[in-house]
């Protein structure tokens, strides 16, 4: 039998750039009948040991460890999302393009053994899709960002993250597409222009 999961893959709490406490986050998430959350804070591994004992419940609801690998090359924003490593990943931010930076950070998650996903390519406008189609041993990537300032549709000559993927698809490189919250604000619910949770569903 096939089941559908319900979950979000990037989500802060207050340490990183959250406003919200785990505890709070993870019953935001299993109140609202999620079946799964990952809290990836930016450059820090938050532990999920005593969140599971309290909130965790077998075949309802699972809280992952992940972190948000936060670097850049050139003042670009590169971010790229570890799925449940087993330690803390140290950003690298040395290289000579933004293929390379990306490369070395997919490949320290790997190294982490966690599962790599790249984050938002159009905020900032940092990773293109000719960046996209040089990483190697990465499947997964956000083609929908809640966030109000990641610029999911393109913009000023960019192409939308749709475009992005089907352009990739079309050469042959299999990649499958995210929608996440990136949710940072649990106490602005009521703001349209906070980055709320559940908004990528």
């Amino acid at each position: 039998d096939l089941r559908w999961f319900k979950g979000n893959t990037h989500t802060h709490t207050l340490n990183s750039d959250g406003d919200s406490t785990p505890d709070d986050v993870v019953r935001w998430y299993r109140d609202h009948r999620y079946h799964f959350v990952v809290l990836t804070d930016h450059n820090y591994l938050t532990s999920v040991d005593g969140l599971n004992a309290l909130h965790g419940a077998d075949d309802k609801f699972l809280v992952v460890k992940g972190e948000e690998v936060s670097s850049g090359f050139q003042a670009k924003p590169l971010h790229i999302n570890g799925l449940n490593p087993d330690r803390l990943v140290v950003p690298i931010r040395e290289g000579a393009s933004v293929a390379e930076v990306v490369q070395k950070n997919v490949d320290a998650i790997r190294m982490a053994n966690g599962v790599p996903h790249i984050n938002h390519p159009n905020f900032g406008w940092a990773i293109t899709a000719d960046d996209l189609a040089q990483v190697r041993n990465n499947k997964l990537f956000e083609i929908y960002n809640a966030h109000p300032m990641v610029n999911n549709v393109g913009g000023s000559g960019h192409p939308s993250l749709e475009q992005t993927w089907d352009a990739l698809l079309s050469r042959g490189i299999l990649l499958f597409g995210l929608a996440s919250d990136y949710a940072h604000e649990f106490k602005k619910l009521d703001d349209l222009s906070s980055s709320r949770p559940g908004m990528g569903w």
